[in-house]
């Protein structure tokens, strides 16, 4: 499952703010180019806002480009990966658990 939500159109600031709002604590990570992380799991549910650049998402089977303003919710336990854009990517990400 591939759960996309947008962000368009808001600055870092409010992205931030409205994620802090639902309870959530975001942290904000910069890869560097083309940095990947493998397929891995996580205990807890995960949210990945792009904030800059483009970060090619892959859930399971099913892989897309993010790109600013563009947010994933990646369930617990599921398998995903990431590479960063020939640009990099900044994003904050979030852990939660039900």
């Amino acid at each position: 499952m591939f759960d996309v939500t947008t962000y368009h159109g808001k600055t870092q600031a409010e992205i931030e703010a409205s994620l802090r709002e639902k309870g959530y604590f975001p942290a904000l990570d910069m890869d560097e180019p083309g940095q990947e992380y493998p397929p891995h799991t996580h205990a807890e549910h995960h949210i990945l806002v792009v904030l800059d650049g483009e970060l090619e998402v892959q859930v399971e089977d099913d892989t897309q480009t993010l790109c600013a303003g563009d947010a994933v919710i990646i369930l617990a336990h599921v398998k995903h990966a990431t590479k960063a854009g020939l640009a990099g990517c900044t994003y904050f990400w979030v852990e939660y658990k039900d």
